[in-house]
């Protein structure tokens, strides 16, 4: 009789540590194998992926209100005169263009983005 009680307890702590085991490699291989995120980390993932959406709009704003200017040709001939792609940031950055509405300074990115499109529009 005492033989079945311990053979009986034997089982029990085999099948816990195995549910332990098998949850934990569940968990490491959820989170390393297959990319699984924490709540926050997708948060931060969401917020720049969200940020780069609107980097992204705001620069095709910006090439319509590049195209749209009344100086135009002036303004894509000194874009075209430029071989280095941070000078011609700095030439849209320094317009109005890539200012967003209500704002006083044109984002760095959406400069680039914009002088980016502009510079392959006009090829």
């Amino acid at each position: 009789m005492e033989d079945l009680k311990m053979q009986g307890s034997f089982h029990l702590k085999s099948l816990l540590w195995g549910a332990l085991l098998g949850a934990a490699a569940v968990f490491m291989g959820g989170f390393w194998g297959l990319g699984w995120k924490t709540e926050g980390a997708a948060n931060q993932l969401a917020a720049v992926a969200a940020k780069g959406a609107v980097t992204e709009v705001a620069a095709l704003v910006c090439v319509e209100r590049f195209k749209g200017d009344e100086n135009f040709e002036a303004n894509m001939a000194a874009l075209k005169a430029e071989s280095n792609p941070w000078t011609r940031k700095s030439i849209v950055q320094n317009g109005v263009w890539a200012i967003p509405p209500g704002g006083t300074a044109a984002d760095s990115n959406t400069a680039q983005l914009c002088a980016e499109g502009l510079f392959g529009s006009s090829n």
